[in-house]
């Protein structure tokens, strides 16, 4: 299982249409369950999620599992049965299942957020069944009409940045007024902003030991194997996009707060 996890118009539609369309091959069958069908995409079995008739994410997913199918897209999971049914799908190697899943923290959150929703299947079920989480948010890019900008070294050290790096930064920000290009707002179309956290083996042994205690701390426990591994978290990421003058700090400082 893949899961692309964050908040309402985050993105996470287009990256996993993204995803869809990177291994839509003539020998792949591909189904989706989606609400609603947003794109369509030549090739791919597609399936509209409709209430009324009682045609949910967990019923649509136990049908298309008849069909044999290479691999499954869930718009969204948001109820632990289509959850519980979506990781024995993955863990099972039967298909690939790439979803969409709501939450407003980081990669290693989701754990969490998916044990609240009440997970039943077995630990190594759910150890093995996810296999990569990405966190994502949308930041606003600067228009070419930017300006430089100048901050304090402490307050540049409090943000993320590191002391080595500061003498060289060069840091931009949105105009006031902006022009005639970008509505006079400063900024002109939006860019992502990403955690992409593959599931060691490290991690993996950590969801197994910690399945059952006490799961409040542990996404920052999960946190830790990922801090070692190299792999950015979201303000790392958007603090990548203000280096190269994409984004301004500001800018990530609303959309991904120092302390999350």
């Amino acid at each position: 299982m893949i899961l692309v996890s964050g908040p309402y118009d985050s993105g996470k539609t287009i990256t996993l249409y993204t995803g869809i369309n990177l291994v839509n091959k003539e020998d792949s069958n591909i189904s989706t369950a989606e609400y609603p069908v947003e794109i369509n995409l030549p090739g791919i079995n597609q399936v509209q999620v409709d209430w009324q008739t009682n045609m949910t994410h967990d019923k649509i997913l136990k049908s298309l599992l008849r069909q044999s199918p290479d691999i499954i897209l869930l718009d969204q999971i948001d109820d632990w049965e289509t959850a519980n049914i979506a990781i024995k799908i993955a863990s099972n190697g039967r298909c690939l299942v790439m979803s969409g899943f709501r939450d407003f923290h980081d990669a290693p959150h989701a754990f969490t957020r998916l044990i609240n929703q009440g997970i039943s299947t077995s630990t190594f079920a759910f150890a093995d069944g996810i296999r990569l989480i990405i966190a994502q948010r949308l930041v606003r890019c600067l228009c070419d009409c930017k300006i430089e900008q100048n901050f304090p070294e402490a307050y540049l050290l409090s943000k993320g940045f590191k002391k080595e790096e500061i003498p060289e930064l060069k840091l931009y920000g949105a105009k006031q007024g902006g022009c005639d290009k970008c509505g006079r707002s400063g900024y002109k179309g939006r860019t992502g902003i990403f955690q992409v956290m593959p599931i060691s083996e490290e991690m993996r042994q950590l969801i197994i030991m910690r399945w059952s205690y006490d799961w409040i701390d542990f996404s920052k426990e999960l946190a830790e194997p990922a801090h070692r591994e190299g792999i950015a978290d979201l303000r790392e990421s958007g603090l990548k996009k203000v280096k190269r003058g994409i984004t301004s700090l500001d800018e990530v400082n609303h959309v991904v707060p120092k302390n999350t």
